[in-house]
């Protein structure tokens, strides 16, 4: 059932209840609840649903949690199509499951329009749901062309709604539905409460904080998790023994603030056992236990303990890295973890230098396509984000493919980075072909550190068209395989140092970069830690995988590496502060850019201007030929409502980055953490700094600090480097060479002469 409104016959309607914002409506409030969701929360790329030509049809996956049932579905599409379209012939078709639920007619009176359709909730089922929308156009009743530009429809995708009123189910919880109950599912968890013994924490807290937020993060894939903390408290006599007759699993621990929202308790044993009873008796080593909760069994809490502390953090660390559901059991002991050492960065798909890969290994399998197109074959790879190679270097790929007999001339195969053309196969054999290992060279520059998309898409044209002719097109058929492949050429592991666009994009250098990572906590507190907790999930969720080598510290670092500082600014080391790009303090020095230009560096004290600063190129000491002189104002003010972040080299461990988070206070500060992690912010990180506030539009990101890299090579690929990334320290490098070469050849000259002079001398 489904009713049908001209847009031009009726006014903008409203829902007939106040429906919550998406993540509210999926976690966090009382059930049963409404969700009202866009369709451009299911696109993998924002826009309209377009569909062009006689035939289109486009999907959107609806993914839905075991967690919830569907009491009612509806469907609001806001459309419009072209005015040329003939209304007998032309209209759109909505299926849900392969299931028809709609037909709407197209007309060229009333292009714009307003559907309202009636969904069956039981074709709404646990995992992924195809919506599929297909549009039968026709301008002409005859002699067409199925491709003309006059065909097409576009569904706002913004303003077209999927409404559910949904009921949280029971849980019976086992540790394997974790992907299911944490999910970026429509009813899955995406907000974890984190109750710790007390609200106090220390450097053991926060890392078991830390890696319970990766976890989340794992499970959530690319959705922003939300956490809260608060203190695990024990309930009053009185609440204690109606508990116990009710028959609570918990009876000792207070759960009249728990309600409506998923909990993590963490503790050693002797923490957690005033608080839930007899279960403590089953934590005899590292534990994970998930029961439902008794005041709202819709939900669960998770049990994370250990009857030491380091057994704790052996549980938490292997909740961050299961993600094989083996475990049908609400309760585990963790007795050993074998993490491999030394891989330094893997993701969801990453390939490494000098290495051959099949397309089955990027998880592409075999893949036929019939009819003209275009048809695209699309596929991950994840570069490490410190991948370096000369300008010659490609990457070689190798295809197995065949087509068809009897295309006409112009069939293509395109190969595509990144959206961006690089390659083309001319598909010219009118008796068709088989390729076997047919070889196309990419440049590696094509592609970026981290995620790359390919895409390998094929336009057929059949060998006879025109109007009112038969177009025959079942010969256009092509099959790309699973074993084509590509080789990646050797490389060298640099990078250039600051770049928090390198940071958003890969999470470099705080994953993947030899020296791990210490993570500071300036303060302590609730705020601070859920901040500093939100920042490392996203950066898990970003690499693909958590950061086990974390060390957690507080108040001032005492490990080297790479370190990650969150904090209120009149917490953070006032040293670190003061080498940060905007030297903030009891005086804040701030950049601003009324002239920008690029100078020399000053040289380093104790070296010759020339070779100092090819010395401290090629011993990996830190490129400082590049400063940004900038117009400077010193200044006392109140930080307000701004974030921060900055990236910059740390002070004590030089060849170290240091990233900075702050805001002027702790509550401010988380909420600022969880506003940068979301896209709209985090896709515009760049430079150096980053300031914003409560709207994506307020961000405003610099370049201001001296560059630096860091990684390994070898001595000829640093001077490549070095050269490539300035052309002054390239002339420096260049000249020192030529005064090195003058130099050794003025000496082999000299003791050519000295010995002749000795011949003559006898």
């Amino acid at each position: 059932m489904h009713k049908f409104f001209p847009v031009t016959a009726i006014l903008l309607l409203s829902l007939a209840a106040p429906a919550a914002a998406q993540d509210s409506a999926l976690t966090g409030v009382a059930v049963p609840t409404r969700a009202a969701l866009p369709l451009r929360n299911f696109q993998p790329e924002p826009g309209p649903i377009e569909l062009q030509s006689a035939a289109a049809e486009e999907q959107i996956f609806v993914p839905l949690s075991s967690r919830v049932a569907v009491d009612r579905a509806r469907l609001q599409v806001r459309f419009e199509n072209s005015i040329a379209l003939l209304p007998d012939r032309s209209q759109l078709q909505i299926r849900v499951n392969d299931a028809v639920v709609a037909q709407l007619p197209l007309s060229r009176e009333q292009p714009a329009a307003f559907a309202e359709i009636e969904l069956p909730a039981d074709r709404l089922e646990p995992g992924f749901n195809r919506f599929s929308f297909r549009a039968a156009q026709h301008a002409l009743n005859s002699c067409e062309d199925s491709g003309a530009s006059e065909l097409w429809t576009t569904i706002d995708a913004d303003r077209s709604e999927l409404l559910l009123d949904l009921r949280y189910l029971p849980l019976e919880p086992r540790l394997n539905q974790l992907d299911d109950l944490i999910s970026p599912a429509i009813g899955g968890t995406r907000r974890l409460n984190i109750l710790t013994p007390g609200l106090a924490l220390d450097a053991d807290k926060l890392l078991w904080g830390a890696m319970i937020a990766q976890a989340t993060a794992m499970h959530l894939d690319f959705v922003a998790p939300q956490f809260s903390h608060a203190a695990a408290r024990a309930a009053s006599r009185e609440s204690a023994a109606e508990a116990s007759w009710r028959g609570w699993r918990f009876p000792n621990l207070a759960q009249a603030s728990l309600a409506n929202r998923d909990q993590v308790l963490i503790g050693t044993r002797e923490q957690l056992a005033p608080l839930i009873g007899a279960e403590a008796d089953n934590i005899t080593g590292a534990y994970t236990g998930i029961f439902p909760l008794d005041s709202d069994p819709t939900r669960f809490i998770l049990i994370v303990s250990g009857t030491t502390a380091d057994e704790v953090t052996r549980a938490a660390t292997a909740l961050a890295i299961m993600d094989f559901p083996f475990t049908d059991a609400p309760r585990a002991i963790i007795h050993e973890l074998a993490i491999p050492q030394g891989a330094a960065f893997f993701g969801r798909v990453n390939v490494q230098e000098d290495q051959y890969y099949r397309f089955a290994d990027l998880g592409v399998g075999r893949s036929t396509f019939r009819g003209r197109g275009p048809h695209q074959l699309a596929m991950a790879m994840v570069l490490p984000p410190d991948l370096y190679a000369n300008e010659t270097a490609e990457v070689e790929f190798n295809l197995h493919f065949a087509y068809g007999a009897g295309m006409r001339g112009d069939s293509v195969l395109n190969l595509y980075v990144n959206d961006i053309f690089e390659r083309a196969i001319h598909l010219s054999e009118v008796n068709g072909l088989a390729f076997r290992d047919y070889r196309l060279a990419v440049p590696l520059r094509s592609f970026k550190p981290g995620r790359n998309q390919l895409t390998l898409e094929a336009v057929l044209v059949p060998s006879v068209t025109g109007e009112c002719t038969l177009n025959q097109d079942e010969n256009l058929v092509i099959s790309v395989f699973e074993d084509s492949g590509l080789r990646m050429p050797p490389a060298a592991h640099l990078a250039e140092q600051p770049d928090l666009n390198l940071l958003a994009d890969t999470a470099f250098p705080a994953v993947g970069s030899a020296g791990g990572l210490v993570m500071q906590f300036a303060a302590t507190d609730s705020a601070t830690a859920v901040a500093g907790w939100t920042l490392l999930a996203k950066l898990a969720q970003t690499a693909g995988h958590p950061i086990i080598d974390l060390v957690v510290e507080t108040g001032t670092a005492k490990h080297r590496g790479h370190l990650l500082v969150v904090g209120p600014v009149d917490r953070v080391d006032e040293r670190l502060l003061a080498a940060a790009p905007i030297a903030l303090g009891e005086r804040h020095d701030v950049p601003n850019r009324l002239v920008q230009v690029e100078t020399p560096a000053a040289p380093k004290v104790g070296g010759v201007t020339i070779l100092g600063s090819l010395l401290d190129g090629l011993l990996g000491r830190g490129d400082e030929a590049r400063e940004v002189a900038v117009q400077r104002i010193v200044q006392t003010s109140d930080l307000g409502g701004v974030g921060v972040l900055q990236s910059f080299e740390r002070p004590d461990d030089p060849g170290r980055t240091a990233i900075v988070l702050t805001a002027k206070t702790p509550q401010r500060l988380a909420v600022l953490a969880g506003l940068l992690v979301t896209p709209p912010y985090w896709s515009q990180l760049r430079g150096d700094v980053a300031l914003w506030t409560d709207a994506p539009d307020t961000m405003s990101t610099r370049r201001i600090g001296a560059r630096f890299a860091i990684g390994e090579a070898g001595l000829s690929q640093r001077v490549t480097y070095f050269a490539g990334a300035d052309p002054l320290h390239g002339l420096i490098i260049v000249g020192a060479l030529l005064a090195a070469l003058t130099l050794i050849t003025w000496i082999l000259i000299k003791q050519v002469h000295r010995r002749r002079l000795r011949t003559d001398a006898l």
